[in-house]
């Protein structure tokens, strides 16, 4: 038992670290957590057309919310609202020059910040870390489904923009 809660810990005090470090650099751009998510998300996936609707699905918030974040992502210039070709009622939303710059920018920092938690594991090391963390993966989902009756799924990265 105290294996596992050390195993918790440690998973815990990962999560909080790189959580602190990616609001550290987000905040040097004047984006929240969130708002870089979604504008990195957008960029990715702007291409078959995706609106806010998506967004509210896609991070599993309000549309309030959402349109708070389209809002502030807009006011800075990284996104614009575009009519949908094929349906004018509905808005589908662009990465500006500014916010691609910008994705590109924090990209290149995420990539960086990977390669500094794998520092001096070997390529064996570094396959088999991430096999003995996708067999976890897997033990969540089932002790969640079978435990507490929850499809966690539903309400992380299978659904949503991956997660720094």
């Amino acid at each position: 038992m105290e294996q596992n809660r050390n195993l918790q810990h440690q998973f815990r005090m990962i999560g909080l670290k790189m959580k602190i470090g990616v609001d550290k650099k987000l905040e040097a751009y004047g984006l929240t957590i969130e708002q870089g998510l979604a504008l990195r998300f957008i960029d990715g996936n702007e291409e078959g057309g995706l609106s806010q609707k998506d967004l509210e699905k896609t991070f599993n918030r309000k549309g309030s919310s959402i349109s708070s974040l389209v809002n502030n992502l807009e006011k800075k210039d990284l996104i614009v609202r575009k009519a949908d070709p094929k349906d004018e009622r509905r808005n589908l939303l662009r990465v500006t020059p500014a916010g691609r710059a910008l994705v590109g920018s924090f990209d290149q920092y995420f990539e960086e910040f990977d390669h500094s938690l794998l520092k001096d594991f070997t390529v064996d090391e570094t396959n088999l870390l991430l096999s003995f963390l996708a067999r976890i993966e897997a033990n969540v989902d089932e002790y969640t489904a079978n435990v507490l009756g929850v499809d966690i799924n539903a309400f992380t990265s299978r659904n949503s923009p991956p997660s720094e």
